[in-house]
């Protein structure tokens, strides 16, 4: 279950990573397309001899960086898309890809950039953005911030001369790295956190809300999530003049099960009784266990007629069927009321249980196994 749960919050993470990744990207598109255009271009144009070369250099660094960022626009929107296994795993890996080859293209482009104008900005700008925006899990952060970092920092060391501006973009830029190490791997802990907190809240809040409607014994519906049914059922009924019906099964002598076998086995008599009943009614038709030996069933568009059948043909079957065959091997028989479900006064369910409380009370007095319809 933990190690589900884990795939399934790194899943999550992967998804909110790929659209956030579409979004960085597409600005680095832009910012790169419009620095281009306006500046490398003309720069490029008003150069000459060494100077031309080494801007035509930059200018196909920027440009590559370009073509990178709408690659991965164009590949992350696909992923998003993609299902199976194998894409669902790489899509995981994807990110830390991505952000690995694009900050080890700034670090060369921020190490060029020491020949020309001796700035920094491309590269710790995305390291900063990329390190608080998306989430990469311990410890690759290592590998994804650290190897292009360390690029960074020996371009720095070789191809800036000035002692000075040297130590200034050493001590930025290890500030920087530093930062977003400490920030990327909290937001990633929190964010892991946070995720598992509402999954398991959520499911918490999955079973006190069954717990609330159904029986815990047989998971049937249990008083409550019924009585809220025949409210829904009667309202119903009345607004298109339509009929419901009710069964109230109640075993025969189940007190001997419970002497001669023990409680445990009369429990998973239950059981398997309100499984057998489940299965052989309606989706639409709603069982519950009513409290010890009694089940109630609601028969949603059904007169006593069709439930006067319905009840028949289970109590048969239940007479011929042996209930936990091959371990203790027990027979039981039912009792069965059947009425129609009142829409008429101030409580009509109320006096509809009234009624089926009388039919399964004569089904009783009359020798049992047997269906009585009031």
């Amino acid at each position: 279950m933990k190690e589900k749960r884990r795939k399934k919050i790194e899943d999550i993470l992967s998804r909110t990573n790929l659209a956030r990744l579409r979004a960085l990207f597409v600005l680095v598109f832009f910012v790169e397309a419009l620095f281009l255009f306006y500046v490398e271009r003309i720069r490029l144009v008003e150069a000459s001899g060494e100077e031309h070369t080494l801007l035509l250099t930059s200018y196909l660094l920027h440009l590559l960086l370009a073509v990178l960022a709408a690659a991965i626009v164009v590949f992350s929107h696909k992923l998003a898309k993609t299902k199976g296994s194998g894409w669902i795993d790489f899509r995981k890996r994807f990110t830390p890809i991505a952000i690995f080859v694009t900050l080890a293209l700034s670090a060369t482009i921020s190490v060029f950039d020491q020949i020309t104008t001796g700035h920094i900005i491309i590269f710790t700008v995305k390291l900063l953005v990329f390190g608080l925006v998306l989430y990469v899990r311990p410890p690759w952060q290592w590998a994804v911030f650290g190897v292009p970092f360390l690029v960074f920092l020996s371009g720095l060391v070789i191809f800036q001369e000035d002692g000075a501006v040297l130590l200034t973009h050493l001590i930025n830029g290890t500030a920087v790295f530093a930062g977003v190490m400490f920030a990327s791997h909290r937001f990633y802990v929190h964010k892991h956190y946070d995720l598992h907190y509402r999954m398991t809240l959520k499911r918490l809040n999955k079973r006190l809300e069954k717990l609330s409607t159904h029986d815990s014994l047989t998971t049937l519906a249990n008083r409550r999530f019924f009585e809220r049914q025949i409210r829904y059922e009667l309202a119903i009924n009345k607004r298109y003049n339509q009929k419901a019906s009710l069964l109230l099964i109640d075993i025969d002598h189940f007190k001997k099960v419970n002497d001669t076998h023990g409680h445990q086995v009369g429990d998973d008599v239950l059981v398997e009784l309100g499984q057998f009943l489940r299965k052989n009614v309606r989706e639409s038709d709603t069982v519950c266990r009513w409290g010890g030996e009694e089940f109630m069933l609601l028969l949603s568009h059904t007169d006593s007629a069709g439930a006067e059948v319905l009840a028949k043909r289970l109590r048969q079957e239940i007479e011929n069927r042996l209930f936990l065959e091959g371990k203790t091997d027990i027979s039981l028989t039912v009792s069965i009321g059947v009425t129609e479900l009142s829409l008429a006064g101030e409580d009509p369910f109320k006096t509809t249980y009234e009624t089926i409380d009388k039919a399964l009370y004569k089904a009783k007095e009359t020798g049992r196994n047997t269906v009585i319809v009031e």
